[in-house]
C-alpha cells in the first residue's frame, strides 16, 4: 500500500510539474505574441506619420506657390501666411 502511495505521489508530481512548464510555455507564448501585436503598432504608427509628414510637405510646397502666385499678382497674402502659420488642433480620431 505504502508503494502504490508513493508512485501516487510521484505520478501527482510529474504532472504537476508538467502542468507547471506547459503554463509557462503557454505564458512565453502569449508575451511574444503581445510584443509582435506592439511592435507591428508601433511600425504602422511611424509608416503613418511618415505618409503624412509627406502630405504636409506636398500640402507646404503648393501652399507657397499659391502665395508667390498671390504676391506676384500683386494681391494681400498676408491671411494665407497667417493661416497657415497656425497649428492645426490635435485630433485624436
Amino acid at each position: 500500500m505504502r508503494e502504490d502511495e508513493a508512485a501516487d505521489h510521484a505520478e501527482r508530481v510529474q504532472h504537476a510539474t508538467a502542468t507547471r512548464d506547459f503554463q509557462k510555455h503557454q505564458a512565453s507564448l502569449k508575451q511574444r505574441k503581445k510584443e509582435k501585436e506592439r511592435l507591428a503598432l508601433l511600425q504602422e504608427a511611424a509608416m503613418l506619420e511618415d505618409m503624412q509628414d509627406g502630405a504636409d510637405a506636398e500640402f507646404r510646397t503648393y501652399a507657397q506657390g499659391c502665395i508667390d502666385s498671390y504676391a506676384q499678382q500683386g494681391r494681400p497674402v498676408m491671411p494665407m501666411q497667417l493661416q497657415l502659420a497656425k497649428r492645426p488642433p490635435f485630433d485624436s480620431a
